[in-house]
């Protein structure tokens, strides 16, 4: 069965009549599963309503930091849709209401729950892969996205949630209501083609940086080879710790291979002990890269040639694109071109506050899964 994509963007003050616009686009209840994204300041509790009453298909909903619409690219200040249809296409979903105090077991009850008389092994046999949103100011991203992919056994990708840079409160919506301390997987089940992907636009310098001591929960790196990490990583840079600011971490961030590939470790500042704040938890023992920003605007294009040669005509591209990666976008002043690539990319994701890739979370990335159409 082929796939159809339906997707809309309402700027209406009213979280309802946005909906209600969308809604008239998309005809989601014809459809497999709806997404959603909005801003973190509307009226939720209203939104959520009128999700509940109006929407009988599954609905995987977060706030964000803006969204990325086909035919559209960037957008702000509104609600994004999209509804996928197709008889080839079964989605589950099963939520996380208290990322506190997720466990390992949680993640094993969680998969069971969606499929109570289907074993795990029955499961990763199958043709499926996982979509997870996650409340983006949890710090729980990384052991979460670990033990669901560890449990799940198949591709698993996912954003964070935003709230528009303000850094307060993000919310997932679940059972009926945006939540906080939430998330929510969805399984998907088909036979149309599909293929994961990860997007950056960095190269690893040759400085190679142990992280001698990293209090991991905090997401801070203490010690670089055994000095103060913020005057060893300003010192790789040629500079000094009062040199550093925002547009320095955007464009070097750390970069930590895993397997042949780097993953992207976003520095967030430094703090007066001459620690590194990150958005990614790193261990200590680590060994990582310093990134050096490429063209966004070239690695963007490249990542969709990558994508083309597995899937060649994808019929959409579901993402989660960090926040940053709009950021550096602005810093390169690539606005316009990274615009007129996002109108015929056929993206549909939102800005995130960090991004997962099977067990990874990771920053400063654009993550996803590319869907084909199918048979006609």
């Amino acid at each position: 069965m082929s796939l159809e994509v339906r997707s809309s963007w309402s700027g209406a003050s009213d979280p309802c009549v946005a909906l209600d616009e969308i809604i008239a686009e998309v005809r989601p209840n014809d459809g497999s599963v709806l997404f959603l994204y909005c801003p973190s300041r509307i009226d939720l509790d209203a939104l959520a309503g009128a999700i509940s009453t109006k929407v009988t298909v599954p609905v995987l909903a977060c706030t964000a930091a803006g969204e990325i619409v086909p035919e559209h690219g960037y957008c702000t200040e509104g609600i994004a849709g999209m509804v996928l249809d197709s008889d080839d296409l079964t989605v589950r979903l099963a939520p996380i209401p208290d990322l506190r105090h997720f466990g390992s077991s949680d993640a094993t009850a969680l998969l069971e729950s969606i499929e109570p008389e289907t074993s795990l092994e029955t499961l990763r046999r199958r043709t499926a892969f996982g979509v997870l949103l996650i409340d983006g100011l949890s710090r729980r991203e990384e052991f979460v996205v670990a033990a669901l992919h560890a449990a799940l056994g198949v591709p698993l990708v996912g954003g964070s949630a935003g709230d528009d840079l303000t850094f307060e409160r993000t919310h997932v919506f679940i059972d009926g209501k945006f939540r906080s301390n939430a998330g929510v997987l969805a399984l998907f089940e088909t036979s149309l083609p599909f293929s994961t992907f990860k997007i950056q636009s960095f190269e690893p310098e040759p400085h190679r940086l142990v992280v001698t001591r990293a209090m991991p929960a905090d997401r801070r790196i203490v010690d670089l080879n055994g000095e103060r990490a913020a005057t060893l990583y300003a010192r790789s840079l040629g500079l000094t710790e009062e040199d550093l600011d925002n547009e320095i971490y955007l464009t070097h961030p750390l970069l930590m291979r895993i397997g042949n590939e780097y993953f992207v470790r976003a520095v967030n500042g430094h703090l007066a002990d001459g620690s590194l704040t990150l958005h990614c938890a790193v261990e200590s023992g680590a060994i990582l890269r310093l990134g050096r920003a490429s063209d966004v605007c070239s690695g963007f294009e490249e990542g969709l040639r990558q994508i083309r040669r597995t899937i060649p005509e994808p019929k959409i591209l579901l993402g989660f694109d960090c926040i940053d990666r709009r950021m550096q976008t602005c810093y390169q002043k690539r606005e316009d071109s990274m615009q007129e690539i996002l109108r015929r990319a056929g993206l549909f994701a939102f800005s995130s506050y960090g991004e997962q890739l099977n067990g990874v979370h990771l920053n400063q990335t654009l993550t996803g899964v590319a869907l084909g159409a199918g048979p006609a």
